[in-house]
């Protein structure tokens, strides 16, 4: 009987690694390429980011009505081949500097470019995601492995990812100018080139003819809508999660400009993201026993809370990035706490649902925390590069104690603020009978 590896499992789940890693770049240092390399205003940006990350959105709530439609007969396998080479180009298009032609061709160039490297990442991980059954020969055991491999490398590409990408950057950039981005952009997405040709092997191996019948199922537009107007926890969920992951991208928008511009040495922001990574890390392991003790809606609050009051502390920081770096490690402990009982939230609100009603709304309920974060990327990318254009940002000026005062306003407190309010409105909105 076929059977899937110790080693095969550890590297189907490499694939999370080397499918973040472009995904990462782009998300850390598109906009900084655009407002600092290419030169455009951080007003235009906000504009084409608004447009393009809207455009992700609606097409990834159609990705599941298209995959399920679709009738090729090894689709999967197509999926995972043709999305690896999309996803690189998109990557060169979104980076690329036309030096001999004006913003608006520059702007159009990224928005096409993080269209395809968006919609490319949501077939790829829906291709691998309903394949992991088939992947792992129907063995759940080997299934779980797969999945706390793929896990164990997703938290290894935040450690190494921003490091490198950032190293690349610089050195790069020194030689090649803005091209210098768009070579580091692309270096990172070519592990995923190979990764995505070894799980496609094996499931050409554990599925021939590509017409097993154990794939799971991708929730579809009509199911993602029906939970989010049929139950109000659910819709609270999905409020509370955006107005998080609108802060998050916030921080991490305006991340760069603040080891660029502030602490005047971009190489150490790697360092300072992967610190924070090791210490939330440590704190996750220590956030059950935490939800334990205050039951799940107190413990959720209270790590939106958390999160608000080391995020608001680190305004203090300004130009010492080690403090910066010691606030957001614990401001990120405590919003693992959130994020792992907001998770289950989604699954119980699914369940009562089935309880209510007898139909399951479970596939769409775990497609919400997705679309929150889609949500939350949209505003926070928005608002994050029209805070820039309203100091008046450029990458020439110089950052005096009260502007550096007023960009910390725009990268911590309106981003705690936007905690708090999701504490709020779980206090009032979530049952703490689930």
């Amino acid at each position: 009987m076929n059977r899937l590896s110790d080693a095969g499992a550890a590297a189907a789940g490499f694939f999370r690694f080397s499918l973040s890693a472009g995904t990462m770049v782009q998300m850390l240092f598109l906009a900084f390429f655009l407002t600092d390399a290419c030169r455009i205003p951080a007003a235009a940006v906000a504009a084409v980011l608004f447009l393009s990350r809207a455009a992700d959105l609606i097409l990834h709530l159609f990705t599941g009505d298209v995959f399920e439609k679709c009738r090729l007969k090894e689709k999967h396998r197509f999926f995972l081949r043709i999305s690896r080479w999309i996803l690189l180009f998109s990557l060169f298009a979104e980076f690329t500097f036309l030096r001999n032609a004006g913003p608006g061709s520059v702007l159009a160039l990224a928005f096409i470019g993080f269209v395809l490297h968006n919609t490319a990442y949501s077939f790829s991980d829906t291709a691998y995601k309903t394949a992991l059954p088939v992947l792992s020969y129907n063995d759940p055991d080997k299934r779980m492995q797969v999945i706390f491999a793929g896990m164990h490398w997703q938290f290894v590409s935040r450690l190494v990812i921003p490091a490198v990408s950032v190293f690349l950057i610089v050195k790069f950039s020194a030689v090649l100018g803005p091209a210098g981005y768009t070579a580091a952009a692309v270096i990172c997405c070519i592990p995923h080139i190979f990764a995505s040709q070894y799980v496609s092997s094996v499931l050409k191996k554990a599925d021939p003819d590509g017409t097993s019948a154990g794939y799971f199922r991708r929730a579809r537009a009509g199911e993602i809508l029906k939970a989010l107007f049929r139950d109000r926890q659910t819709a609270v969920l999905l409020v509370v999660f955006t107005l998080y992951y609108t802060a998050l991208m916030m921080e991490i928008i305006l991340m760069p400009y603040y080891y660029a511009r502030i602490v005047g040495n971009l190489l150490l922001f790697g360092a300072g993201f992967a610190v924070s990574m090791v210490i939330r890390r440590i704190f996750a392991f220590y956030m059950p026993e935490v939800s334990r003790k205050l039951g799940k809606k107190k413990a959720l609050v209270a790590g939106l809370l958390g999160a608000a009051v080391f995020t608001m502390i680190k305004y203090f920081a300004r130009a010492n990035w080690m403090t910066a770096v010691a606030t957001a490690s614990l401001s990120m402990a405590f919003a693992s706490l959130f994020t792992d009982i907001g998770t289950r939230y989604f699954e119980d609100g699914a369940t009562a649902y089935h309880k209510r009603t007898g139909r399951s709304l479970r596939p769409a309920a775990a497609f919400m925390a997705g679309l929150a974060v889609r949500l939350g990327f949209l505003f926070g990318s928005v608002f994050a590069l029209c805070s820039l254009s309203a100091i008046g940002y450029t990458p020439d000026m110089v950052f005096t104690p009260e502007l550096t005062m007023t960009f910390m306003t725009c990268w911590v407190r309106i981003p705690a603020v936007l905690l708090i309010a999701g504490a709020v409105i779980s206090v009032f909105g979530l049952s703490s009978s689930s």
